[in-house]
C-alpha cells in the first residue's frame, strides 16, 4: 500500500504521525484492540511512500518516562513471543514477509513487528 492511498482511509486520516523522516514515515492508529488480554496499538510504517512494516505495541497509558518500567516492556517482548511461537513456532519467515517479538531499547519499547517483503 502507498503511504498516499493510506493518508486518505478512515484509518489514516485519524492516525497520528509517530516519527518520519524524508525517506521512512510512521503513524499511529487513533483506534486499540484486545489481543489475549493486551490492550494493544498499531504503528504503520512506510519506507520511499511504500508500506513495509506494521507493528501491534501494548498501549500501557504510561504518561511519562516516571511511569515506564523495562521490565515489563521485557514482559511484553516475552507475551509477543509466545503468541508467535504458538501460531507459528519458529518458522517465521512467510511468503508475503516475516514476523518477530521485539524490544528496542532506545524507544524503550517491545513489538510484534511484521515486515514485508
Amino acid at each position: 500500500m502507498r503511504e498516499d492511498v493510506f493518508l486518505n482511509t478512515p484509518e489514516g486520516r485519524e492516525s497520528t504521525p509517530d516519527a518520519s523522516s524524508p525517506a521512512h514515515a510512521c503513524y499511529k492508529l487513533s483506534e486499540q484492540f484486545e489481543l489475549d488480554g493486551l490492550r494493544v496499538g498499531i504503528v504503520v510504517r512506510f519506507s520511499q511512500g511504500e508500506l513495509t512494516a506494521v507493528s501491534l505495541f501494548v498501549a500501557t497509558g504510561a504518561q511519562s518516562w516516571g511511569e515506564w518500567s523495562e521490565a515489563e516492556e521485557l514482559g511484553n517482548q516475552a507475551r509477543f513471543e509466545q503468541l508467535l511461537t504458538a501460531k507459528y513456532g519458529n518458522n517465521r519467515s512467510l511468503g508475503w514477509g516475516s514476523l518477530a517479538a521485539e524490544y528496542d531499547p532506545r524507544s524503550g519499547s517491545a513489538a510484534l513487528a511484521i515486515r514485508y517483503i
